[in-house]
């Protein structure tokens, strides 16, 4: 498991979870561990450590600091913002704002959609297409 990194030392712990089988009803049970959510590999500590950078610095330069993967930084981030406003509700918006920008000097695009009384991100995509604004129309994920 992965843990804060200690100045410039990265953390691994080798710790040995207890499992239990039962030979009667073949279900199985691990231990379970406080500072450590089930099925992951990084400590609270270090998730901690992470929703603070990402509040301040690219997820990619984090990803540079940490030495973790991006697509881990992205689930931690994706999981603070939903606990920090919870999913959007679609009932109500009437009236949409949409917008692209450049990503990478111009040569790749991603596509915003708003909601226009409140000014409120609904959704960010990558690219500027019909087919790159579907899955926000099909109900997909919103941040």
């Amino acid at each position: 498991m992965r843990d804060r990194d200690w100045f410039d030392r990265r953390i691994w712990l080798d710790v040995p979870i207890r499992r239990l089988d039962c030979y009667h009803c073949g279900a199985r049970a691990a231990e379970r561990l406080n500072w450590l959510d089930a099925g992951e590999r990084i400590t609270h500590r270090l998730r901690a450590w992470v929703d603070a950078f990402v509040q301040i610095l690219p997820i990619a330069h984090v990803a540079e600091l940490t030495g973790l993967h991006w697509h881990a930084i992205k689930r931690i981030d994706r999981r603070r913002l939903q606990a920090q406003y919870g999913h959007f509700d679609a009932r109500g918006v009437r009236r949409l704002v949409m917008d692209e920008f450049a990503l990478h000097k111009g040569h790749r695009y991603a596509t915003v959609v708003m909601h226009a009384e409140r000014m409120q991100v609904l959704w960010v995509g990558e690219g500027n297409s019909r087919e790159a604004i579907r899955p926000f129309f099909l109900g997909s994920v919103y941040i």
